[in-house]
Order: C-alpha cells, then sequence, then structure tokens
C-alpha cells in the first residue's frame, strides 16, 4: 500500500509581489447603481469607488453594505 501524498507536507511558496497575489484591475462586480465595485481576488476583498462617504443617502448606505455582505471585506481610496 502506498502513502497518500499530503499537500499540506509540499514547501511553502512566497509571492515575489502583491500584484501576483492580486489583480488590482479585477472584474466589476454588477448590480450595483450607486457605487462602483471592483474585485479584488475571486474569494474575497473589492474597492468601492464613485461615492462620496460624507453625504450618504439610504440607498448607497445599502449598497456599501450589500458590498460588504457579498466580498467580506471592503477599500475605500483617498
Amino acid at each position: 500500500m502506498s502513502a497518500a501524498t499530503n499537500p499540506l507536507d509540499a514547501p511553502a511558496t512566497t509571492p515575489t509581489s502583491v500584484s501576483s497575489v492580486v489583480d488590482l484591475a479585477g472584474p466589476r462586480a454588477a448590480g450595483y447603481r450607486h457605487i462602483t465595485v471592483d474585485l479584488l481576488t475571486p474569494i474575497l476583498g473589492a474597492e468601492i469607488s464613485g461615492v462620496d462617504l460624507d453625504s450618504l443617502d439610504h440607498e448607497t448606505w445599502g449598497e456599501i453594505e450589500r458590498a460588504f455582505a457579498d466580498h467580506l471585506v471592503v477599500f475605500f481610496r483617498d
């Protein structure tokens, strides 16, 4: 009987740059009317743009909450 190969026994690799982990020009999430949501990874993380955080209406805040629920991590740039 041969031993099964455990993927956790494989040597760890370290990415050489952030861009090799995160495609900063990721696809855009659909279904938002008041904000723009660009995905940072296929699994989690999104950048929200096109919104003035100083003056949010209820619909825009609802979209931000939905983006957070959908992508678990959201970023806003200055």
